[in-house]
């Protein structure tokens, strides 16, 4: 005898060509829209088999053979993928001349029991009435539910196809039990007693927690309730196995129940006891509730008791049910509920060997299975034995059911024959399970213990989903809430080697956990597949599953961790995080950890190493994301994740330590060297100045914002990440609110080395008015004022911590100090001259800072051109560039002066002749700058540009915001200034579509240079 989870098709006889194509040639027309079509099939139609003949006679010639179950071969397959009615009703249609059927009626049944069936009742005769006499027939009635199961001819379907009344039809399916081994041809010749120990029942039945009080239901071939298994414990019984061509129903009368029918004893017998197939059930009902648990060969709930469900109908080659008996085999459980106390879940170990990869909650078997959750009823369904890796089979593809898949309970995975797919809810022992079967059965294997002929050995799915009803049972009796029931069936147990089931994160049951009798694993098992690629010369990518079980807590955040150091950290549920600032070139190996709010996992290895190639970039580009806003939301404030935010101004001598790691696509922290941010002061009380540094070390002597009363002013700061990934902002005198954009970050192991604060000059005395301090080394302070068009050449390699060799570029802070005219300060290697563009502009007497990255000559210089008057000038280096890096440095360039030509507005040449003299930016105005393929940056390659920006004279209070062309304007600013004023900062954006840069201009009317220092590689 062939295997139970085999598809078998027998052949029909040769339909008649004029006979099968004129009832499809009519049925097609179902699917037009068009009243015109449909009056036009009318016209056609005066009886339905004359008409058949008439339609086709002329144009067929041969008699095709029409096999069941094979494809349609016919127009058929033009149709939509998804008809009002099942191709496959028509085709069995045109096969048999009727068909069952699943009228899906459009509506939704509310109210109490009787009233929800009397509104299914209603709009059933609605339907009905519309119909041709003698074109249906079985309709099955007292429903409480949309999808009634009916059999229907072709003048059927058609009037159903074009019903308002009507949803859909569904084509009713085979089902056939899903286990894969029999008398004939047993694959297995020993047994694993029933897997009670693996799955911990027998701890359960220690503790007296036997499903006492709880019952469940066997819907399936039938169960042999005298079989000493199930002494004392079934309940009821009941039948809906429909006729068949062939054979009358193996229900007593033959005929199946009304779903509101008494249980009837004996109605469940085997279907029929001569067929081998037809004791499955009793293997099935022996595994969820069979024995006493004496021993190992046991139900998983001894104490439960059986309802048992005959479904199964033989049609002379095979047995099989159909939605329609399933229909009505859960509707009467439904309505009998109350009959059977404590039941709590429903068996379902059949299949239609379809493949699901998602869920199918189209499925006809849905409103039945919600009805019975509705009321704390689990349903429980096999997955099926294709073998398949991506799915399961229907009805257990269905999201509100329970899915089984199968494992070998001695090495913990998955059997050969199980399919595994995202929808499987548990894993349960199926492989060679010894259970109970009629006297004589040579459905299995013999077991190795028990009287033989009355025990034997079976494996499919069907076998894993009695075990998963028997514990739903288990924790029903023992008052576990129906809310509860799956997610402690999901739980693993403690010191579990978290060995995964299948090729999905789905646990293996174990009674004692879910009853708590054994403890719960409290951490998460470690990710599940983890992998690493390399994401540029310096970074890889690293990816994972979830593990196979989270554990008592909740689930928070990964971190993946290479054997150099670095890693990297995401909120769960995110898989993928980049490791940045590897070191290169080299071979890196990761790790990855899970971790909850109850602990972390152990370390999952990543098998494949990591080969660097350069020397990582030197900044990570973002859009201007705001992470610090002191003001409170009422007052304009705001951040990107509503952290840093409202946390009032900073007082005198205050400091506000603040987390930038981890947020506006940052690096998390431990990943993060440095990151380049614009500070704004708003409403300073005072004229004062702030300081941004590294969390943990000793404020530095240096100044980041220089600031008078009631001004508001940004600067551009690169600060080093201090202690957890964060930086600190001191305030000097009075009270100001702060606010802070980032524009990208340096990561850990990057080109580009940042450094706590260092002078390198201080131009002022050491007495009033001016009150300089030391350099870090004690060398250029007190040097006195600059003066009218002198340069000062500043060496700044081989000072503090600044090597003597090797450094291309400085990062630093030019503070000015009291000029005496309004003027502008140009910053440039020291080997260059004063070309006309500025870094640093003021008005007399104004203390005022600007960030500048300036390449430095081969002797290790910078140089600054003052302009005019006398001005003491303020230097503090905050990091550098080494030769070799993905910054490339240059003196500066002019993209964009809009200035015109000439008094007043003195507006000179840019590096290329674009971008001049176009006049000032409109308010609310863009300003869209092409940077690449311009002076030094080059066509391609360039991730983002370090440059100047300079606002000259606007006609209103006002600011400008710098960010990639195309990307969505940002809530920040990189210049704020008054009417008039004269103001530059230092700005890194990240490039745009097109190689472009947006400069926007929040009111009147601004002219607007633009000086570019350098670019970064992507």
């Amino acid at each position: 005898m062939a295997a139970f989870h085999k598809k078998r098709r027998h052949m029909t006889t040769v339909v008649g060509a004029i006979v099968v194509l004129g009832i499809i040639s009519g049925l097609v027309v179902f699917y037009a829209s068009d009243p015109q079509a449909r009056q036009s099939h009318d016209a056609m139609i005066t009886d339905s088999t004359d008409s058949t003949i008439t339609a086709t006679s002329t144009t067929t010639t041969a008699a095709p053979t029409v096999t069941a179950g094979d494809p349609v071969r016919s127009p058929l397959s033009q149709i939509s993928t998804e008809p009002k009615v099942d191709p496959k009703a028509i085709e069995n249609v045109a096969i048999n001349g009727t068909a069952p059927v699943i009228l899906v009626l459009d509506v939704a049944p509310t109210g109490t029991d009787a009233e929800q069936a009397a509104h299914v009742s209603e709009r059933l005769d609605q339907v009905l009435e519309t119909l041709p006499p003698g074109s249906y027939s079985n309709v099955r009635r007292d429903l409480t539910v949309q999808t009634v199961p009916a059999t229907v001819t072709a003048d059927g379907l058609d009037a159903l196809a074009i019903s308002p009344l009507v949803k859909s039809v569904k084509a009713s399916r085979e089902f056939s039990p899903t286990a894969v081994t029999d008398g004939a041809s047993p694959a297995f010749t020993t047994s694993s007693a029933a897997a009670t120990t693996e799955s911990g029942a027998n701890v359960a039945w220690a503790a007296g927690k036997k499903g006492a009080g709880a019952t469940v239901a066997v819907v399936d071939t039938g169960v042999d309730v005298s079989h000493p298994f199930f002494a004392g414990k079934t309940v009821w019984e009941g039948c809906f196995a429909s006729p068949t061509v062939i054979y009358s129903s193996p229900c007593p009368g033959g005929q199946p129940m009304g779903v509101n029918d008494a249980p009837l004893a004996g109605s469940a017998a085997p279907c029929p006891p001569s067929r081998v197939d037809c004791a499955h059930g009793t293997h099935v009902a022996g595994i969820a509730v069979g024995g006493s648990g004496s021993n190992a060969v046991s139900g998983i709930a001894p104490s439960a008791s059986l309802v048992a469900i005959n479904v199964f109908s033989y049609s002379g080659t095979k047995i099989s049910s159909n939605d329609g008996d399933l229909i009505d085999a859960l509707q009467w459980l439904y309505n009998k509920r109350a009959t059977f106390p404590g039941l709590s879940s429903v068996n379902l170990s059949l299949g239609d060997g379809s493949l699901h990869s998602g869920s199918c909650d189209s499925d006809p078997l849905k409103p039945s299975i919600d009805l019975l959750a509705g009321v704390g009823i689990s349903t429980v369904i096999a997955a099926g034995n294709e073998s398949r890796s991506t799915g399961v089979s229907s009805p257990a593809c269905i999201s509100t059911a329970i899915a089984v898949g199968a494992i070998d309970d001695l090495t913990g995975q998955s059997t050969y024959f199980s399919n595994d797919g995202p929808q499987v809810d548990v894993m349960a022992p199926g492989l060679s399970i010894c259970s109970s079967v009629p006297t004589n059965s040579t459905l299995g294997s013999a077991c190795s213990g028990p009287t033989a002929g009355t025990f034997q050995s079976v494996s499919g799915t069907s076998m894993a989903t009695p075990a998963v009803a028997g514990a739903l049972a288990v924790l029903a009796g023992n008052g576990v809430p129906y809310s509860e029931r799956k997610s402690r069936l999901q739980r693993v147990a403690q010191g579990s080697n978290c060995v995964q089931a299948s090729a999905y994160a789905i646990p293996m049951l174990r009674v004692d956990v879910a009853l708590g009798l054994a403890s719960a694993l409290a951490a998460p098992c470690a990710p599940s597949s983890p992998s690493a690629t390399l994401a540029s010369g310096s970074s890889a990518t690293v990816s994972w599953l979830a593990p196979i079980a989270i554990g008592t807590g909740t689930l928070s955040s990964y971190t993946a961790t290479a054997s150099s150091g670095q890693s990297c950290t995401v909120s769960a549920p995110s898989a993928t995080c980049t490791v940045f600032g590897l070191p290169a070139p080299s071979s890196v190996t990761f790790t990855v950890k899970a971790q909850s709010t109850t602990g972390i996992s152990s370390a999952s290895i990543i098998s494949n190493s990591v080969s660097t190639t350069q020397t990582s970039a030197g900044m990570v580009p973002l859009s201007p994301t705001r992470l610090v806003d002191t003001r409170s939301p009422s007052n304009g404030g705001t951040t990107v994740d509503g952290i840093n935010l409202g946390h009032g101004a900073i007082g005198q001598h205050q400091t506000y330590d603040v987390q930038i790691a981890g947020r506006g696509g940052l690096g998390t922290a431990g990943s993060v060297a440095a990151v380049a941010l614009n500070v704004t002061v708003v409403s300073p009380t005072a004229s004062s100045y702030i300081t941004a540094f590294p969390t943990g070390v000793s404020l530095p002597l240096a100044s980041n914002l220089n600031f008078v009363a009631g001004q508001t002013i940004p600067n551009m700061a690169i600060v080093k990440v201090g202690t957890g990934g964060q930086i600190s902002i001191y305030n000097n005198t009075g009270s100001a609110d702060v606010v802070v954009d980032v524009v990208g970050w340096f990561p850990v192991g990057s080109a580009y080395t940042a450094v706590n604060p260092q002078r390198m000059l201080d131009t002022r005395a050491s007495g009033a008015p001016y009150y300089g301090g030391p350099t870090i080394d004690g060398l250029y302070q007190n040097t006195g004022a600059l003066n009218a068009h002198q340069t000062f050449v500043l060496p700044v390699t081989g000072r503090g911590t600044i090597p003597a060799s090797r450094v291309a570029a400085v990062a630093v802070n030019v503070t000015i100090v009291g000029p005496t005219a309004g003027n502008f300060v140009s910053v440039f290697p020291g080997d260059s001259s004063f070309d006309g563009t500025s870094s640093v502009n003021f008005g007399v007497g104004q203390t005022i800072a600007n960030m500048v990255i300036t390449k430095v000559s081969a002797a290790g210089t910078i140089a600054m051109y003052n302009n005019a008057g006398a001005t003491q000038i303020a230097v503090d280096i905050v990091g550098w560039f080494p030769a070799v890096s993905e910054f490339h440095s240059f003196a500066p360039e002019r993209f964009v002066d809009t200035r015109a030509t000439g008094v007043p507005s003195y507006g000179g040449p840019t590096i290329d002749g674009q971008y001049q003299a176009i006049g000032p930016i409109a308010p609310g105005g863009h300003l869209d700058v092409t940077v690449v393929g311009r002076g030094s940056i080059p066509a391609s390659g360039a991730g983002a540009v370090a440059l100047n920006v300079t606002a000259v004279g606007s006609t209103a209070s006002n600011y400008l915001t710098v960010y990639p062309f195309g990307a969505v304007q940002p809530t920040a600013s990189n210049l704020n200034f008054v009417a008039g004023q004269t103001i530059a900062n230092m700005v890194i954006v990240k490039i745009g579509t097109g190689g472009k840069i947006t400069i926007y201009n929040n009111d009147g009317n601004t002219p607007v240079l633009v000086d570019v220092v350098g670019w970064f590689s992507n």
